[in-house]
């Protein structure tokens, strides 16, 4: 278990760091477009499939049409 506040680099284990190279970098904007849609094409972009992803993602309704604006989607 890591002692302080940060995991850096050293923290990581052998395995981590040498595929650390290979995972693409992501932008929070990004992770969070990608998976707001994902769930919307998984219950469907209906108001009652965006009520059920917006449960599924644990946020509100509103919330979920804030994004959908928000991330152009």
């Amino acid at each position: 278990m890591e002692q302080s506040h940060y995991i850096t680099i050293e923290n990581l284990p052998v395995q981590l760091k040498n595929t650390q190279k290979e995972v693409p970098a992501h932008t929070l904007h990004g992770l969070e477009r990608d998976n707001l849609k994902r769930a919307l094409d998984r219950f469907g972009w209906t108001e009652a499939g965006k009520i059920e992803a917006a449960n599924y993602l644990g946020i509100s309704r509103s919330t979920i049409y804030r994004k959908i604006k928000k991330l152009n989607l």
